[in-house]
Formats: structure tokens, C-alpha cells, sequence
């Protein structure tokens, strides 16, 4: 696409790809494409999603506060 002069913009934008991933495409003598995560569908917060939502529907909205109330959690959880 490019040496039929499209812009790595335009490439990203018909591709669905990032600029970013298109310009180091560019730079390289092959295409790697877009890569995909190693750990695709697995969370550090699958534990905690029903506790997340039930706190997200009952209005609370701020992250930090649900990062704390997670912390505290966990630290109750801890033997003495």
C-alpha cells in the first residue's frame, strides 16, 4: 500500500491498525502485523469483576476508590 502511495495514515485508517504499529512496519523490511497479547482473556481482576460490578451499579464510579476498597479487602483476607 505504501509504494502504491498511501499515506501511513491512510493505511492505519483502512487497515484498523494503529499509526504507531503502521510506522514501525514501515521502518522493518517485513510486516509483523498486529500482535496479539500472550495473555489475551485473562485479568488480574477476574477475582474481583463481581465484587467491581456490584460496587459499579450500586453508583461507584471513582477507581482509585474501588483500588482501595480491593487493598483493604485483601489485607482483612491476610492471616495475622
Amino acid at each position: 500500500m505504501h509504494r502504491q502511495g498511501w499515506t501511513g495514515a491512510a493505511i492505519a485508517q483502512h487497515t484498523g491498525l494503529s499509526l504507531r504499529t503502521v510506522r514501525r512496519d514501515l521502518r522493518t523490511t517485513t510486516f509483523t502485523g498486529r500482535q496479539r497479547r500472550s495473555d489475551r482473556g485473562h485479568s488480574l481482576l477476574n477475582p474481583y469483576k463481581a465484587y467491581l460490578l456490584e460496587r459499579w451499579n450500586a453508583g461507584c464510579y471513582t477507581a482509585t476508590r474501588l483500588f482501595r476498597e480491593l487493598q483493604q479487602q485483601s489485607a482483612s483476607d491476610e492471616p495475622a
